[in-house]
């Protein structure tokens, strides 16, 4: 076979490989002080929410939502933040997950003291 075709078919599937398992990272994780799935962390205690890496209060958060684009779901959590008003998670052939992890994180903001959800 040739080298040129290999190379592409390794690359197709990395790209498979890193699609499908997105999900298998957003799996949640919930404990008695915290909350976290997709880069997305609640800490009860603190009051504090953490989005990839940026931590807000939990009161920061303005709104959330989930949605169907193409095929995948996305959760949308609408911030205070000027620089970032709305952070957008994407859950990979995973239709349905992004409505649970709204659920879930609206239940933590809640848990958290901040904004109750419905």
């Amino acid at each position: 076979m040739d080298p040129a075709a290999i190379l592409v078919l390794v690359i197709t599937g990395l790209v498979v490989w890193a699609l499908n398992s997105a999900g298998a990272k957003a799996s949640p994780v919930i404990k008695p002080d915290s909350f976290s799935q997709a880069g997305v962390v609640v800490n009860y205690a603190a009051r504090t929410i953490a989005i990839n890496g940026k931590t807000y209060p939990v009161n920061a958060v303005r709104g959330l939502s989930s949605a169907r684009e193409y095929n995948r779901s996305v959760a949308y959590i609408t911030m205070t933040d000027l620089e970032i008003p709305v952070h957008k998670i994407n859950f990979n052939y995973h239709m349905e997950a992004a409505q649970a992890f709204i659920a879930r994180l609206g239940a933590a903001i809640d848990r958290a003291g901040g904004p109750h959800f419905h």
